[in-house]
C-alpha cells in the first residue's frame, strides 16, 4: 500500500528530476547556440585580418570578364600567376589588400575593373594545442575554428589540466593574450570568450 509520505517523496523526486532536466537543455542550448551567435562578428574580422600563406586558394572574380575570372592556389614560394599581371607575391598579403593590388594593376589595362578576391581553402591555416591535452600538436584547418572547437580537435583534457587558466597566445601578434575559463564556459557563463582562433594561435593548456 504506498502511503502519502512516499506519494510525496516520489512527486519531488519527479520535480526536482524535471527542473534538473530543464537546466541541463537550457545549458545545452546556451552551448549551442551563443557561441554560434557571438562569433559571427569574429568570423567577420578574423576573415579580414587573415593572412595568405602557401597552399591557400582564392578565387579572383572580375565582373563580366569570364576569361580573367579565375581560381588560384598560392605556390610554396608564396606566389600566384595571373593573366596580364604575371606572378604576383600572395603570402602575407590580406584578401583586400590584393584586391587593391590586382584593382590598380587591371586598371593600367581595363576601365574601371570591378574585381573582389575571396578565399576559397585556408590550408595555411595552423594552431597549436600544447599543455595538458589528450592529443597535443599542430592542427593544420581549412579555415578559423573557436577555442571550444580546437578543445574537442585535440581530444579534451588530462585530469591534471587546469581548465580555468587556458591562455592562447601568437607570436605573429605579440600584444594577444586570450584567456579562457573552460568551467565557466560549460555554466553557460561568459560564452562570448570563445572566441573564433587566429592563423598560429597556441593554446595552452597548464
Amino acid at each position: 500500500m504506498i502511503t502519502v509520505l512516499q506519494v510525496r517523496k516520489v512527486k519531488m523526486n519527479y520535480t526536482s528530476y524535471s527542473k534538473l532536466l530543464t537546466k541541463f537543455l537550457i545549458i545545452m542550448f546556451s552551448l549551442l547556440m551563443l557561441p554560434a551567435m557571438s562569433s559571427a562578428s569574429d568570423r567577420a574580422h578574423v576573415m579580414e585580418e587573415y593572412r595568405l600563406g602557401e597552399g591557400d586558394v582564392i578565387n579572383v572574380i572580375v565582373l563580366k570578364s569570364s576569361t580573367l575570372t579565375k581560381q588560384l592556389t598560392i605556390t610554396p614560394d608564396g606566389k600566384i600567376s595571373y593573366p596580364i599581371i604575371g606572378e604576383i607575391k600572395a603570402a602575407g598579403l590580406r584578401l583586400i589588400e590584393l584586391q587593391h593590388y590586382f584593382t590598380k594593376e587591371l586598371s593600367k589595362t581595363i576601365k574601371n575593373p570591378q574585381i573582389t578576391v575571396v578565399l576559397l581553402a585556408a590550408y595555411s591555416f595552423r594552431i597549436y594545442v600544447m599543455g595538458e591535452i589528450l592529443k597535443p600538436g599542430v592542427f593544420q584547418l581549412k579555415g578559423p575554428v573557436t577555442i571550444i572547437q580546437a578543445l574537442a580537435m585535440s581530444g579534451g583534457f588530462t585530469p591534471y589540466a587546469a581548465k580555468h587558466k587556458i591562455k592562447i597566445v601568437n607570436p605573429r601578434f605579440k600584444n594577444r593574450r586570450v584567456f579562457f575559463n573552460y568551467k565557466t564556459f560549460i555554466s553557460g557563463k561568459n560564452t562570448r570568450q570563445n572566441v573564433v582562433l587566429k592563423s598560429g594561435d597556441t593554446i595552452l593548456v597548464p
